[in-house]
């Protein structure tokens, strides 16, 4: 059973949609949390179907307009039921089919302020008492546990101390882990900042049930930026071989971030990683751009032909030019062909 937590900080732009869509799939997540999507609740089913159309979701934008948490599971695998919810948190059952193993999961997503994230202390506190089963919080705590798990960062020791409170009376500890120690940092080469602020939180009954669980930290989806500019000219020459390369790019931006997180206020390594970021996104973008004309050739070749794939356009262009429901002027749903005519 595989659940996992990505701060993804946007997933408006296709870049990001990309690189979400093939993560569940290829890391076989049996269910996993997408924190600071950016996307608006109109927008949710959309981008949600356009990433995935095998996990189903669930979100917190009943409890805050901006959707901070998204919950996406595999029901081939596993049986997810959100049982609370709030503007920094999402608490699941999760019963894993093959197994019938069942965990409680708490996704967080806290925020900024620390007198905000008391209100997320208390539920923690209060969600503890009840439980009998293996839990598991996971997510972006917004703070670190220790001076030692920040860089170049303002140190609060209250709000530390809090965050240690909470953790004690809730019973729960960090997960050992493989991978980085910052999950977090601003990308600036002169002034680098770093913090430890996502991490997973694992209860005695966790330990006692679920002693072969293992855990890996990895900074390298965290650290994409959107692209700002597009770029003037994208030649074949240029780009030949392009999806290799693309793969070769993202490794070793990875491998950048793993020496960076054993030396990271190292200006070289900064530098060197900020100029791989670049590139990544420069052959990603690329990439992108040739499969979109590819599919726009092949369109052209196939769609007066007399094929399945003309016949499927036309259905396709079909149900897209169709209105299948409308408010009338006093306000009543109307669907149905006949009844949204009338309307009209």
């Amino acid at each position: 059973m595989i659940i996992s937590s990505w701060n993804v900080r946007g997933m408006n732009g296709p870049l990001k949609q990309q690189e979400v869509l093939g993560f569940p799939s290829s890391y076989k997540v049996d269910c996993g949390v997408i924190i600071e999507t950016h996307v608006k609740k109109d927008f949710s089913g959309f981008i949600h179907r356009k990433i995935s159309k095998k996990y189903k979701l669930s979100t917190n934008y009943d409890m805050h307009s901006g959707g901070r948490l998204w919950v996406l599971w595999n029901p081939a695998t596993v049986q997810v039921q959100v049982l609370d919810s709030g503007a920094q948190f999402l608490h699941c059952s999760l019963l894993h089919i093959t197994s019938q193993q069942m965990v409680m999961v708490t996704f967080i997503y806290a925020f900024n302020r620390a007198v905000e994230r008391m209100e997320l202390w208390d539920t923690l506190r209060h969600l503890s008492t009840g439980i009998g089963l293996p839990w598991v919080c996971l997510g972006n705590f917004n703070v670190s546990l220790i001076a030692d798990e920040r860089i170049g960062c303002i140190l609060y020791d209250r709000e530390m101390q809090e965050f240690r409170d909470c953790l004690a009376d809730c019973a729960l500890s960090d997960h050992p882990y493989t991978g980085g120690v910052y999950t977090w940092h601003n990308k600036q080469v002169n002034s680098p900042k770093w913090a430890k602020l996502d991490r997973l939180l694992l209860n005695p009954t966790w330990f006692l049930q679920i002693s072969s669980s293992t855990a890996l930290s990895s900074g390298l989806f965290s650290k994409l930026r959107r692209l700002n500019e597009h770029l003037r000219a994208i030649h074949t020459t240029e780009f030949s071989g392009i999806t290799k390369r693309v793969a070769a790019a993202k490794t070793g931006l990875s491998q950048r971030q793993t020496l960076l997180q054993a030396d990271p206020l190292n200006p070289l390594l900064l530098e060197e990683e900020k100029t791989l970021i670049a590139s990544y996104m420069k052959l990603k973008t690329a990439e992108m751009r040739i499969l979109a004309q590819k599919a726009k050739v092949q369109h052209m070749q196939l769609s007066d032909a007399n094929t399945k794939y003309f016949y499927a356009s036309i259905a396709a262009k079909k149900c897209r030019n169709t209105v299948g429901l409308i408010t009338d002027a006093q306000g009543r749903l109307c669907t149905g062909h006949a009844a949204v005519t009338q309307a009209f």
